[in-house]
C-alpha cells in the first residue's frame, strides 16, 4: 500500500525542472516524492521504498548518464561520423556539469552526503536533453558533518563504487567484514564528482577509461592522464575544475581547522564559480 508522506518528509522537493528552484530554497535534483511502500516479512517491515512521480511532460523510461554515454561510444559497426554526431554539444555538457555541481553544492549546504555519486545515479527522461538531469541512488545517503571527519561505511558489493572514490589499498581483496570497508566523507564525495565531470568532458565512461587496468592504475595513472586531454576538448577552466575536484579535496583536508563553512567557501570559489564561466 502506498503511504502518504508525513510533514517531516516535506524536505523532499516538489516537481520542478532541473536548474530551477520550484519554490524551494535549494534544488537537489530529486523527483517529487509521492509516498513510500513497505515489504513485509511476517510482521516485520523488511524494506521501505520511496515512490516518485514522473516529471509532468515525461512518460518514457529514464536513461542514466552512463547509458547515454555508452550510446555515443563507437562500436565495430559504427563510423566515427556517427560517434561524433551522437555526442551532445559542448554547451549542453557544460550545462549538465554546472547543474550537477550545483546539486552537489546544495547537498553540502545542508550537510548531506549522497555517498553514491556516479554516472549510474544521474539520469534523464529525454536522452537528447542532457542538461536536464535528475539524481537517484540515494540508498546510502545520510546527513553528515562536512568537517573532514570519517562518516559511515559504504556497501562494497558493487565494484563500480571504487571508480568514484580515491584509491586505497583496502580496495584490493576486500573483506566482507564491515570494519574493513572504506569510510566516506565530503572529500571522497568531491573526488567522485570530479570523476563524473571527467566522464562528461571526455564523453566516455570511467569503465572505458579503465579498460583492463587495475583499480590502482585507474586512479594513479589513467584518470590523471585522461584529465590532461581536457584542455583542448573543453578548455582550461573546465580542466582546472576537474583537477580541483580530483586533487583539491585532499589538499583542503590537510588544512587545519577546515570546517563545513570553510569547505563550502573552497567549493564555491574553486569549483562552482569557475565552472559557471564555461559556455559554448
Amino acid at each position: 500500500m502506498l503511504q502518504l508522506l508525513s510533514p517531516a518528509d516535506s524536505l523532499l522537493p516538489s516537481p520542478s525542472r532541473p536548474g530551477t528552484h520550484g519554490g524551494h530554497a535549494a534544488h537537489f535534483g530529486v523527483l517529487h516524492c509521492l509516498g513510500w511502500t513497505t515489504t513485509l516479512r511476517g510482521n516485520i517491515n523488511e524494506r521501505i521504498g520511496l515512490v516518485f512521480a514522473y516529471p509532468p511532460t515525461s512518460s518514457g523510461r529514464p536513461i542514466s548518464l552512463k547509458e547515454r554515454i555508452k550510446i555515443s561510444l563507437p562500436t565495430s559497426t559504427s563510423s566515427s561520423k556517427d560517434y561524433r554526431q551522437s555526442i551532445p554539444f559542448l554547451g549542453a555538457r557544460f550545462r549538465l556539469a554546472q547543474c550537477l555541481t550545483q546539486m552537489f553544492g546544495n547537498l553540502l549546504i545542508v550537510e548531506y552526503l549522497h555517498k553514491g555519486l556516479r554516472s549510474d545515479s544521474v539520469f534523464f527522461f529525454d536522452e537528447d536533453k542532457v542538461d536536464s538531469p535528475f539524481l537517484g541512488g540515494f540508498t546510502e545517503a545520510r546527513p553528515e558533518m562536512i568537517d573532514g571527519q570519517v562518516s559511515s561505511n559504504l556497501d562494497d558489493a558493487d565494484e563500480e563504487f571504487d571508480h568514484y572514490r580515491p584509491y586505497s589499498p583496502a580496495m584490493v581483496g576486500k573483506s566482507p567484514n564491515t570494519a574493513q570497508k572504506q569510510p566516506w566523507n565530503a572529500y571522497a564525495e568531491l573526488y567522485g564528482l570530479g570523476v563524473i565531470l571527467l566522464e562528461i568532458g571526455l564523453w566516455k565512461t570511467i569503465g572505458h577509461v579503465r579498460g583492463r587496468g587495475s583499480l590502482r592504475d585507474l586512479h594513479e595513472r589513467l584518470i590523471p592522464e585522461a584529465a590532461k586531454s581536457l584542455p583542448y576538448r573543453t578548455g582550461e577552466i573546465y580542466f582546472n575544475v576537474v583537477k580541483e575536484c580530483l586533487d583539491g579535496g585532499e589538499k583542503w583536508r590537510r588544512q587545519e581547522g577546515l570546517g563545513a563553512r570553510d569547505f563550502w567557501f573552497e567549493f564555491s570559489e574553486k569549483i562552482l564559480r569557475p565552472l559557471a564561466q564555461c559556455c559554448a
